[in-house]
């Protein structure tokens, strides 16, 4: 009795202790928290032992269910068919960064397979390691809603990603193997939303393209990531692409569609899209590109402010259904050096509506004649308006051709030759139209100037920079007028003057970007003598001149600063000779920001001078040595050279002069002859704009006729002499 009733009271004991503990276990089994069961809240967590590794079966009870794998939490199912089931009701389940559900069991079913309305939120990874026949990473037979954020990966590679899905929202990857399905739908109205920066591996499929099916491609969270779709689309009644990100359809990549709408942003197809039957719009602002084709029975409108650009650069886009362009509607061709981009038509085509954009990638197109459309049909009327874009160069024009099924296209490359004005232009053309290979980068640097007039400039810019030898010039008449009218002032007691202003045009330098005007102004200073036939002088020497800029040449301005230091003898009563020696710094300016040079330059040379009465004759002989800095700025950069040049300058003048009350006015008749002589140079820092100048001598010849006006005026002990001249100048050589 006893017995018994103990053995009854330790048999109660021991199940009341058994049952406690199951309890307890129900609660939290490893990292699977059940707490809150009874709500249908199941939350797997990293709590030790991670990870969980029974099938967990969720079934019956409540209608609704919470499952979350939160982040770190690992659900790892080798002795299953799945990892998770739920048979029933409505379900929520949350896969959070870093969570991994897998099933690595061998055999058929899923990581999650789903009897139960369904939505999966996965910003981790769900995926089925074995799953062979008809397996996936997730497998339903509701209805399912699959979000895949960026982090998230579903991946079956020996079988199917997510089957039968109504709605994926996709920004991460889903991977299948590649004959198998990435996504697939259900029997009707499913939504594929594929975002830039996804992935996709295996087929797309909507199951059938008449059940309303819709595959979209839009922007992700970065509007600057291209999207590209690598797997192969079928079953789908609609593909819309939408958002300013470009979407590529791969090449060997084929998409049905019952129905295309690009609605914004680019579509590139380097693949195929075809069963497109019901219609096809390429809206405001969205483009068609690439080199693949298309095919349908439908019209494949482009609306207003819409466009076909085919290639992908340059490339062949096909499209083997009718095209139909509205008013305002593009066709964008490019263009580069071996070709332009292509379309091919299988319908008759009305251009009437459409603007042609000439799309140039480089400068230097080809000029070859190439078909840019083609079709099987007709092609009828003519481009509503042809337009050059990017590249608007002044040398590079374009000319469409029409003919009964192709339309051509050519580009008119002027000859530099002919955009020049100038013979010095002519002849930097006809250089620059034969240039060779090595060369490229000039012409095809000239080519892309967008201004006629600034092509003219920059072909100037590539000739030897002149204004120095005009400068050399002009000091070398102004010098020796002024020594010799310097020394006849000493001579005849005057303390002050300032003599003419010079000028010098060559007429073998007419051809030069440059022609020369200047004013100048040279105050003297009254001499030293040692006695009455020994005289010495010190003047300082100035002049300045400005050339302004025309249409076919660049202007340069000039400062000249020196001094003149003479020593003569009064050799007879009316005649006095001389020797000069001067020094005179140049600097030029050329406007346009073309170029700089400097000039130092050296004088000497003997003089003479005789006066009669109010005649004067004078005459000089002098020699110049200059050193040249110069520097030409040109498309290529800019190019700097150092050269010497020589001058022997004759000068002789006659004049007489007349006095009105105070004022002495004195016709004038002078002659100067200057021979010039430049070493040659080579330029450097401008690549294949330098220039490799030969040595070069230049002659002039120079006659003046005119009158010379003088007033001395007294301020104290000063006296100011201001002067006029007027007078004609002609150059014989």
């Amino acid at each position: 009795m006893k017995l018994y009733q103990s053995t009854k009271l330790q048999c109660v004991l021991a199940t009341m202790i058994t049952l406690l503990v199951w309890i307890n276990c129900r609660s939290v089994i490893a990292d699977l928290d059940e707490s809150r069961a009874g709500s249908s809240i199941y939350i797997f967590n990293t709590n030790a032992p991670n990870p969980y590794t029974q099938f967990k079966n969720v079934y019956g009870g409540p209608p609704n269910y919470s499952i979350i794998y939160e982040s770190g939490a690992e659900h790892y199912v080798t002795t299953s068919n799945m990892a998770l089931y739920i048979g029933s009701g409505n379900a929520n389940i949350e896969v959070q960064t870093n969570a991994i559900v897998t099933n690595d069991y061998n055999g058929p079913d899923a990581a999650i397979y789903l009897g139960a309305t369904a939505t999966i939120e996965n910003a981790g990874t769900i995926q089925t390691l074995q799953g062979i026949n008809r397996g996936a990473a997730i497998q339903s037979y509701s209805t399912l809603t699959v979000n895949n954020a960026a982090t998230g990966q579903i991946i079956n590679t020996n079988h199917n990603a997510i089957y039968g899905a109504n709605v994926v929202n996709n920004h991460g990857t889903i991977t299948a193997k590649e004959t198998q399905y990435a996504i697939y739908g259900t029997t009707g109205d499913d939504t594929v939303t594929l975002y830039t920066g996804s992935s996709t591996t295996g087929i797309i499929s909507g199951v059938s393209y008449t059940d309303n099916d819709h595959l979209i491609l839009d922007n992700g969270a970065d509007a600057n990531v291209n999207g590209h779709l690598a797997s192969s689309v079928e079953g789908f009644e609609k593909l819309t692409k939408q958002g300013t990100a470009q979407w590529t359809v791969d090449q060997n990549n084929s998409v049905s569609a019952n129905t295309l709408d690009i609605a914004s942003g680019t579509l590139a197809v380097n693949g195929h899209i075809y069963n497109m039957h019901t219609q096809g719009t390429i809206r405001n602002g969205a483009t068609l590109s690439g080199t693949g084709q298309i095919t349908g029975s439908a019209n494949l409108t482009v609306n207003s402010g819409g466009s076909i650009a085919p290639g992908n650069s340059i490339g062949t886009l096909i499209l083997s259904t009718p095209v139909v362009f509205e008013a305002g509607s593009n066709l964008n061709i490019e263009v580069d050096t071996t070709g332009y981009d292509k379309l091919l038509l299988n319908s008759d085509i009305d251009l009437a509506n459409a603007t042609l954009n000439i799309i140039p990638l480089v400068e230097n197109v080809t000029a070859d004649e190439h078909v840019i459309l083609e079709t099987t049909g007709l092609v009828n009327n003519t481009f509503t308006d042809v337009n050059v874009a990017l590249i608007n160069t002044a040398v590079i024009s374009f000319i469409p051709r029409y003919y009964t099924d192709y339309v051509t296209l050519q580009a008119d490359i002027a000859q530099f030759e002919e955009k020049a004005r100038t013979p010095n232009q002519r002849r930097v053309g006809l250089f620059l139209d034969n240039l060779p290979a090595s060369m490229n980068d000039l012409r095809d640097a000239m080519r892309g100037i967008g201004d006629e007039d600034d092509l003219r400039r920059e072909m100037d810019r590539l000739t030897p920079n002149s204004a120095p030898i005009h400068t050399v010039f002009t000091n070398a008449q102004n010098f020796s007028q002024s020594s010799v009218q310097v020394a006849r002032t000493v001579t005849s007691g005057n303390t002050t003057m300032a003599t003419a202003p010079g000028q010098s045009i060559l007429k073998q330098l007419t051809d030069d970007p440059y022609s020369l005007a200047q004013d100048a102004q040279q105050p003297a200073q009254q001499s030293d003598t040692t006695d009455n036939k020994y005289r010495f002088f010190a003047s300082p020497f100035g002049q300045f001149g400005n050339i302004d800029d025309s249409s076919s040449r660049i202007g340069y301005n000039f400062e000249a600063y020196g001094a003149i230091f003479g020593l003569d003898y009064q050799c007879l009563p009316n005649t006095t000779l001389g020797l000069s020696l001067g020094y005179i710094n140049t600097d030029i300016g050329m406007n346009q920001s073309a170029g700089d040079s400097n000039i130092d330059t050296l004088r000497f040379g003997p003089y003479a001078t005789y006066t009669n009465g109010p005649w004067n004759i004078d005459a000089s002989l002098t020699g110049g040595i200059h050193w040249v800095d110069a520097n030409r700025n040109t498309i290529m950069g800019t190019a700097e050279s150092d050269y010497n040049s020589y001058d022997i300058t004759v000068y002789g003048a006659a004049s007489y002069d007349k006095q009105i009350g105070q004022v002495t006015v004195t016709p004038t008749m002078a002659l100067t002859y200057i021979h010039q002589m430049t070493d040659s140079y080579s330029e450097s820092g401008a690549g294949t704009a330098n220039l490799n100048v030969d040595d070069v001598d230049s002659d002039s010849l120079q006659s003046l006729i005119g009158v010379h006006a003088s007033m001395p005026i007294m301020l104290g002990n000063m006296q100011l002499t201001p002067e006029a001249w007027i007078g004609w100048q002609y150059e014989w050589l």
